[in-house]
């Protein structure tokens, strides 16, 4: 990422101004791309330091409320369907799925005390609904690799 002069804001961004000189569609691949759920590694990436990201955050509502989340979501699915191939490819070896699972069920986010905000909750149902998505496509890959049959039990 090219370093800018003044501080990054919304109108930095093509997608918003025509003069813009980032593009949104980068950071979030770059965001995505370092898998990071704390934002720290991506935010100093994309940003310089992690002052400037929160900076961003706090003074551009609709990237902390929607775009972010979205992003934040993305990573969360992306991370927990590394973790179930893994488990996957553990599943033989009776050692070394503890680490898999504890991310597959997101244990590295542990939720804070109170009910959840509006935003939580409309993240958390996205990325469930992605892991839905993500998980019957491991499962179904996984199992026509390894030429396996699902059996229904009655």
């Amino acid at each position: 990422m090219e370093q800018v002069s003044r501080r990054p804001s919304k109108a930095l961004f093509k997608q918003f101004n025509p003069e813009g000189k980032e593009c949104l569609d980068e950071w979030r691949s770059t965001f995505v791309s370092v898998c990071d759920p704390t934002e720290y590694e991506a935010g100093i990436q994309l940003t310089g330091s992690w002052g400037e990201w929160q900076r961003i955050k706090r003074e551009w509502p609709e990237f902390r409320d929607k775009i972010l989340i979205d992003w934040l979501a993305e990573v969360e699915v992306k991370l927990r369907s590394q973790a179930v191939r893994e488990i996957c490819v553990q599943a033989r070896d009776p050692k070394g799925t503890a680490a898999a699972k504890w991310i597959a069920e997101g244990k590295y986010n542990a939720r804070k005390a109170g009910k959840p905000s509006n935003a939580e909750v409309e993240k958390q149902a996205k990325i469930q609904a992605r892991i839905d998505d993500e998980v019957e496509d491991d499962i179904a890959r996984v199992m026509n690799t390894q030429g396996l049959k699902l059996v229904e039990v009655k």
